[in-house]
């Protein structure tokens, strides 16, 4: 299957929000797709709606940590983050580690693969790190 990044938009009007309301879009996401997560599942088992062309699915990136002192936020996980985020589920849950563990390795991994030296470069550029306390970007 090939992807683009205009397969995994995220809306912002409020009937595109009501409806993956509908789909669960506030309930735990990791236990209705954790099957689909342990099995060699096609992308499209992770599919939460389509319109159109357009279409948006889960990724297992719900972990946040509580000690954060720095939040990146991006838009959506790309189809490299994607197949990523997929591939590490996979792999820690037919480990048994817990969920918090997987969804922490997951993102650790995953978000902004392929961005983050960039992201770092940027980061160091601007001296976010140092008023952190930290040496450099590449630490985060």
């Amino acid at each position: 299957m090939a992807f683009a990044d205009r397969d995994t938009v995220h809306s912002t009007k409020a009937a595109h929000c009501e409806r993956l309301d509908g789909l669960g879009w506030h309930s735990n996401l990791w236990e209705r797709f954790g099957v689909a997560l342990t099995s060699s599942s096609s992308t499209e088992s992770f599919a939460l709606g389509r319109e159109g062309e357009y279409s948006l699915y889960y990724v297992p990136f719900e972990y946040r940590s509580a000690s954060a002192r720095l939040v990146l936020v991006g838009i959506t996980p790309g189809p490299e983050q994607m197949k990523c985020a997929y591939a590490v589920a996979h792999r820690l849950l037919l480990t048994r580690i817990s969920e918090t563990e997987a969804l922490r390795e997951g993102k650790q991994c995953c978000a902004f693969k392929g961005m983050r030296d960039k992201i770092n470069e940027m980061l160091d550029h601007f001296e976010i790190p140092s008023c952190l306390r930290v040496p450099s970007a590449s630490l985060f």
